[in-house]
C-alpha cells in the first residue's frame, strides 16, 4: 500500500486540499489524459482527486506501507516463536 506524505500545503480554489506533513492513502494509480502517471487519493474535502506523479519530491514523497495482513502474519510468527522458546526453557 502506498501513501503520499505532503511536503507543502496544497490548495484548490483557495481551500486546503492536502496539508504539509500529513499522509494520505493512495486509492489507485493510473494514466491521465495527457499520458502521465497520476495518483488518486482522497483529500481534506473528501473528494477523490488525482495528483501528477512528476510532482514527487517537490510536493510529496511516496511511502510504502506494509499491508495490515502482512503485519499480522509477522506478529503471529513472532509470538508463536516466543511460545516455542518459552516451552523449551520450561523443559
Amino acid at each position: 500500500m502506498k501513501q503520499l506524505k505532503f511536503l507543502i500545503n496544497v490548495s484548490c480554489d483557495g481551500k486546503p486540499v492536502w496539508y504539509k506533513n500529513c499522509c494520505y492513502e493512495v486509492v489507485s494509480e493510473g494514466i491521465s489524459q495527457q499520458g502521465r502517471t497520476t495518483y488518486k487519493l482522497f483529500c481534506e474535502d473528501l473528494q477523490l482527486r488525482g495528483i501528477d506523479a512528476c510532482l514527487k519530491d517537490k510536493f510529496f514523497t511516496v511511502i510504502e506501507v506494509p499491508v495490515v495482513e502482512e503485519k499480522v502474519k509477522q506478529i503471529s510468527q513472532k509470538t508463536s516463536s516466543k511460545r516455542k522458546n518459552s516451552k523449551k526453557n520450561k523443559s
